[in-house]
């Protein structure tokens, strides 16, 4: 069966849309994207939500989409992978140990966990397109060579 999705589409008011356009995922995506570590995520993405459609939400994969292309290409791409609720986790792992996930679901909520250093930090937080502060901050601290000491 091959998944569908509500595609996002920029309107001449400059709002995201939705709407079906039963038109393959990745052909959407692929049409917009250059071949980047980003392309590679975006590609993820649409596998994921290949094999967990049955238990993803369509406004999810939207919502995911959206998330993952408002990201700074500044970080390194996420691991992306389907949660047992229905819900998108977002997962960095950098190599000193620290990790940030950040899971989205069909209410236009994200829910993070991060662990950088000794300390630890999670909560939710409203997309409303871009990327919250709160979670900006903890990739910024996630990926900075001072993070351990400073966080």
């Amino acid at each position: 069966m091959t998944a569908t999705a509500i595609a996002p589409v920029q309107s001449s008011a400059s709002v995201t849309e939705e709407r079906d356009i039963g038109e393959p995922i990745e052909n959407r995506w692929q049409s917009k994207m250059s071949v980047t570590a980003k392309d590679a995520a975006y590609r993820t993405l649409e596998r994921v939500y290949a094999e967990a459609s049955s238990a993803v939400a369509p406004i999810t994969a939207v919502l995911a989409y959206r998330f993952l292309e408002s990201l700074p290409v500044t970080f390194p791409p996420p691991e992306i992978e389907a949660e047992p609720d229905g819900r998108i986790a977002f997962d960095w792992f950098p190599d000193d140990g620290g990790m940030l996930t950040v899971s989205v679901g069909r209410r236009n909520v994200l829910a993070y966990s991060a662990r950088i250093g000794p300390k630890t930090s999670y909560g939710t937080e409203v997309f409303l397109g871009g990327v919250p502060g709160e979670i900006m901050e903890l990739l910024q601290w996630l990926y900075s060579p001072l993070a351990i000491s400073a966080f």
